[in-house]
């Protein structure tokens, strides 16, 4: 009897058919781990940042605790500053409000400039002296004390400064915002011995004011005119409409009949200064101890009185002047 042998399909046959199986298995575990590896990642990221936030969060409110900490002592420790200095400035208020020190310290560089000026007035109340620059710096009050006077290189008292004096004052460049401005020097050299010339104008404008007195009804202000004053310098006018100010009581401008027009203060027609009177020095011929000058006071058209042949002379150091003939319209 012939034996029949059933033939078998090869291994590799079968070996390929699992092999398909295993491979198609090993990508669908790998895709599997793929997705639990990005879970895994996404819910560690989440869990960080909530963890960070939160840390983030009790972080910000103890910084935020310990400023609000740090702001109450500081305002505590300010409020008791205060206090302390309240009480002791009980009492003292009145002394620092009229206590003025002899000097204004100088700057934190140690710098120091000069002023140079003409002596207008010395004022007795405060012990300044009232100096006038034809410079920016116009009129200055300076404070000095006595020892720091000087005049060719030795020291001399406060009697010795008198008006018509040119000064060069040293201090720290600090001017206190006043008209005039206030310095407080710590020098003041005597440069020269000059003519009071602020005093004599002074002079002659108050004896213009005070004849005829019918045109000053009513005024409210006096303009001044020395616009040809011609041995005055600036300075020393800008003194002499301050000193006029002072002297009179009212308001004082400075102006020519002309400008005063122009500004509104006289009448569009020229006729009348209806709220003021304008007084006028002109220089006619200067020498060197006497000048020539006319003057005049004007309110209106009708209204107004003209000197001529005017002299001032300087005798025994000292100015005088005499009005000339005068007409009146």
């Amino acid at each position: 009897m012939k034996k029949t042998i059933k033939k078998q399909k090869p291994k590799r046959i079968l070996y390929k058919k699992y092999a398909r199986k295993s491979i198609g298995r090993l990508k669908t575990e790998e895709k599997e781990m793929k997705r639990k590896a990005l879970a895994a990642a996404f819910m560690l990221l989440l869990f960080v940042g909530t963890f960070t936030a939160c840390t983030g969060a009790g972080n910000d409110g103890k910084m935020q605790e310990d400023r609000t900490g740090m702001m109450e002592q500081k305002e505590e420790a300010i409020s008791e500053e205060a206090g302390e200095e309240d009480k002791s400035n009980i009492g003292s208020e009145e002394k620092e409000e009229t206590e003025i020190p002899e000097t204004i310290p100088e700057d934190k560089e140690g710098n120091q400039v000069t002023y140079m000026g003409k002596i207008i007035e010395k004022r007795q109340e405060s012990g300044t002296y009232l100096i006038a620059s034809d410079g920016r710096e116009g009129l200055l009050d300076v404070h000095v004390s006595e020892t720091s006077l000087i005049e060719t290189g030795s020291s001399i008292t406060s009697d010795a400064i008198v008006p018509g004096m040119t000064v060069e004052v040293t201090f720290n460049g600090m001017v206190l915002e006043s008209y005039p401005g206030q310095i407080y020097a710590s020098k003041m050299e005597v440069i020269s011995r000059e003519d009071d010339l602020v005093s004599l104008y002074l002079d002659i404008l108050k004896q213009i004011y005070e004849n005829d007195e019918a045109l000053n009804s009513d005024i409210t202000m006096i303009a001044v005119d020395l616009s040809k004053a011609d041995n005055l310098s600036k300075g020393e006018k800008d003194a002499i409409l301050y000193q006029a100010w002072q002297l009179f009581g009212m308001e004082v401008i400075p102006g020519t009949y002309e400008e005063l027009k122009e500004q509104g203060y006289i009448s569009s027609d020229g006729y009348d200064f209806p709220n003021g009177v304008l007084l006028k020095i002109e220089t006619l011929q200067v020498e060197n101890d006497s000048f020539q000058f006319a003057a005049s006071k004007w309110r209106s058209g009708t209204g107004a009185i003209f000197y001529m042949d005017c002299r001032a002379e300087k005798k025994e150091g000292k100015y005088t002047f005499e009005l000339g003939g005068f007409a009146i319209s």
